[in-house]
């Protein structure tokens, strides 16, 4: 029997995760059905989901040592963070963020049975990070993060965006 892997490989090759440095992380939530909140006014209403997703990024220093939280937004569907692992670092970037995914996972679910309501999954399996190699990246990713709320309705996980973001052509073209 042939194993077909039809995940789409997204990390750079060559590069140690575990490398102290900034990188920029989003993470969808499952199907990016829009569960962690709303967007009015510009600003984010975080659901019951979204203040977990929330609270446990913060909670991640308390796990992982050489970590630490940049910038940080939660969108209806998705999630956006701007951290750095410096040179005490004691994980890989990936496992930090599958440690992140279960504990949200986790806890939203054990909120769910004792509402008695079945598990639900609440992530998308894999996440999209971009290293941050210099001051110019570092600052338009910052920007990007802090205006996400205001600039939902051009966001590209946004499926009913009207317009789009300069910001995901800037991305899309920087290393090319």
């Amino acid at each position: 029997m042939k194993h077909f892997d039809y995940r789409k490989h997204i990390r750079l090759p060559e590069f140690d995760y575990s490398n102290p440095g900034i990188y920029f992380v989003t993470i969808c939530s499952y199907k990016k059905k829009h569960t962690f909140g709303k967007t009015l006014d510009g600003q984010i209403e975080l659901s019951a989901l979204g203040e977990i997703v929330n609270k446990n990024w913060f909670k991640i220093p308390d796990h992982v040592y050489g970590f630490q939280s940049i910038e940080f937004c939660v969108m209806p569907n998705h999630i956006h963070g701007l951290i750095e692992l410096n040179e005490n670092n004691n994980s890989i970037l990936g496992s930090i963020i599958g440690s992140y995914k279960s504990s949200v996972t986790r806890e939203y679910n054990n909120r769910r049975s004792e509402a008695c309501l079945a598990a639900t999954k609440v992530w998308q399996p894999n996440y999209y990070e971009h290293v941050v190699r210099n001051e110019n990246a570092f600052d338009w990713i910052t920007e990007y993060i802090r205006m996400n709320p205001e600039n939902w309705t051009m966001d590209e996980e946004n499926r009913h965006a009207s317009k789009s973001n300069p910001f995901y052509h800037w991305l899309n073209t920087y290393w090319k």
